[in-house]
């Protein structure tokens, strides 16, 4: 077993566990209000152990022009991060057109993420401009539409939106930062170092 796939399964168990906690909250809180966050949670976290799932045992790793792709990743984060959005959109109160337009974005940066991972460098960085260009639209979103809409919420939505925006954000931007010097973008950060950030 490759350090790679230890950490992929180490993921794997982890968002089981997560599921897990998500799925009894859901069952405990039925027909009770808010129950959808507990159940939406749940389905993200079992989408994501199912992918780590093929990671770790490398279903989903394809090799590329000599590469390894870890396709998994990206097959999660097409489902997950738009899940996320929604979760926080709806606790936003957010108008619907707008919510779509940022899940849009978001699938937008995950799809020009995986061409900047199966291109060759020059290219492979102006795919990451764009991918990146894309986070940013999507992180100015959350940091206006999304916080004036919930602004508007009771003080306890609101708080709690803000704490989980800014979970969502300080995440989140650590990817482009990571494939920017990991393996795909300027391979200072090791393969077995890139997968457990």
């Amino acid at each position: 077993m490759s350090l790679n796939q230890l950490w992929f399964w180490i993921g794997f168990a982890g968002m089981t566990i997560g599921a897990v906690i998500f799925g009894l909250k859901s069952i405990a809180t039925r027909r009770q209000e808010g129950m959808e966050f507990h159940l939406e949670s749940f389905f993200i976290c079992l989408t994501a152990a199912t992918l780590y799932l093929t990671l770790a045992t490398n279903l989903t790793v394809i090799n590329f022009k000599g590469e390894s792709i870890f396709l998994g990743r990206y097959i999660d984060w097409s489902i997950t991060t738009p899940l996320l959005l929604i979760e926080l959109g709806v606790l936003a109160g957010l108008r619907l057109k707008l919510l779509a337009g940022v899940v849009l974005a978001d699938i937008y940066m995950i799809v020009t993420g995986i061409i900047a991972n199966l291109e060759a460098p020059p290219m492979s960085f102006v795919w990451w401009i764009i991918s990146t260009g894309a986070f940013i639209a999507i992180f100015a979103a959350l940091l206006t539409e999304f916080s004036n809409s919930a602004a508007r919420r009771p003080v306890k939505v609101y708080n709690l939106f803000k704490t989980m925006r800014n979970i969502l954000l300080t995440l989140w931007t650590a990817y482009p930062i990571i494939w920017l010097f990991g393996t795909e973008g300027l391979a200072w950060i090791p393969t077995p170092i890139e997968t457990i950030l």
